[in-house]
């Protein structure tokens, strides 16, 4: 699909820097370069939107008396458990699975 976009002089300059200092070859390379970053920017924030809230819930259970407390061992055992999980072909959760199986 080819589009046509009206930028601006001030993005117009920008991408025509960039293409001059070498680093990209056309308009379309600095743009599809931008709309990566941008995707890949969103993935994260929707990422830490997701931590935040497992951690309000997580804080909601604990006023709620519904917490457990953290010892070593309970990480460890979290810990150990993903792995396992993670080995045997179950799904893990991307926010708890261990880099190493």
């Amino acid at each position: 699909m080819q589009m046509h976009l009206n930028l601006g002089g001030l993005y117009e300059e920008f991408i025509k820097k960039e293409i001059e200092s070498g680093l990209f070859s056309s308009a379309s390379e600095v743009v599809r370069d931008a709309l990566r970053r941008r995707m890949e920017h969103q993935q994260e924030q929707n990422r830490i939107d997701y931590i935040h809230e497992l951690v309000n819930a997580g804080a909601e259970q604990i006023q709620c008396g519904e917490g457990i407390p953290y010892t070593s061992d309970f990480m460890d055992e979290s810990v150990n458990r993903a792995k396992s999980n993670a080995k045997a072909g179950k799904i893990v959760h991307d926010a708890v699975k261990p880099e190493c199986v």
